[in-house]
């Protein structure tokens, strides 16, 4: 129920922000499914933000995958 509720809290408000966002998803994380980051996506206006699966990662390791360093460096450029 709580991973519902977060997701629900940020998809409310979504539609508020006007900065443009990264959305990081682990591929195989089971406590934040990619899918939930995906659904989160669609309560952005459009352009607002943009979402980064990071291949092979979960939930705990994703830190250390290249493709999030890279993912990060951009959306703080």
């Amino acid at each position: 129920m709580r991973r519902q509720v977060m997701v629900d809290d940020s998809a409310a408000v979504a539609g508020r922000i006007t900065t443009p966002t990264t959305l990081i998803a682990a591929e195989h994380d089971t406590l934040i499914r990619p899918e939930r980051t995906a659904q989160l996506a669609t309560f952005f206006k459009p352009g607002v933000a943009r979402s980064v699966v990071v291949p092979g990662a979960d939930h705990n390791d994703i830190g250390g995958r290249p493709v999030y360093e890279r993912a990060l460096v951009e959306a703080l450029r």
